[in-house]
């Protein structure tokens, strides 16, 4: 099976890595996907069934040949056969709750006045992103005047119109991913000071 993120097909080695826990007899046996490289970080787990063959007896602690995970079949090791960097299986339900996927903050290349109290930004893509959101605001706290703008993934620049009055204002932008239906933000990018 393919790992996707939206439209992007991640590549095994390079974007994630997988581990495997009982996953040598029948029942629930569980796996993980490790996100590696600079795009893609933390941990999703997920379990699969398996099912009993008859022709087959059970023999507990035989390796089973159908596993292709080069690491030690049915441990908590990874691929490379050593312990994921995130912890292991065994902890699963502890870095469940600390490992969550994350996806990196974008970099502005551009912002800068626009006509009358319109700017413009453009950003450096992240690969993998499903979408960014862009704020705009004459404070630098970010804590009041915010003009927000969200866009779709193939979007690299926009125009942020209708901005209050001011003799500066800041930006950032933050891209965002969709695990199981649910958005993720990345960290902020740096603020980017506009003057009128």
């Amino acid at each position: 099976r393919k790992v996707t993120n939206s439209e992007v097909t991640l590549e095994k080695g390079v974007d994630y890595i997988l581990a495997y826990r009982d996953n040598v007899n029948p029942g629930t046996a569980t796996g993980m996907v490790q996100g590696v490289g600079k795009n893609y970080t933390g941990a999703v787990f997920f379990t699969f069934e398996i099912e009993e063959d008859p022709a087959k007896p059970i023999i507990p602690g035989t390796p089973d040949p159908s596993v292709t995970d080069p690491g030690q079949t049915g441990s908590d090791q990874g691929e490379t056969g050593q312990t994921s960097p995130e912890g292991t299986l065994a902890n699963q339900k502890k870095n469940d709750q600390k490992n969550k996927v994350k996806i990196a903050a974008p970099t502005i290349l551009k912002a800068k006045k626009n006509g009358t109290r319109t700017l413009k930004v453009a950003w450096k893509k992240v690969r993998g992103a499903s979408g960014y959101e862009i704020w705009c605001s004459s404070k630098k706290s970010f804590k009041s005047g915010v003009k927000k703008k969200k866009v779709k993934a193939s979007v690299k620049s926009v125009k942020i119109k209708k901005l209050k009055k001011s003799k500066e204002w800041y930006v950032r932008i933050r891209s965002c991913i969709k695990v199981s239906g649910k958005k993720i933000f990345s960290s902020w990018s740096k603020v980017k000071k506009v003057k009128k």
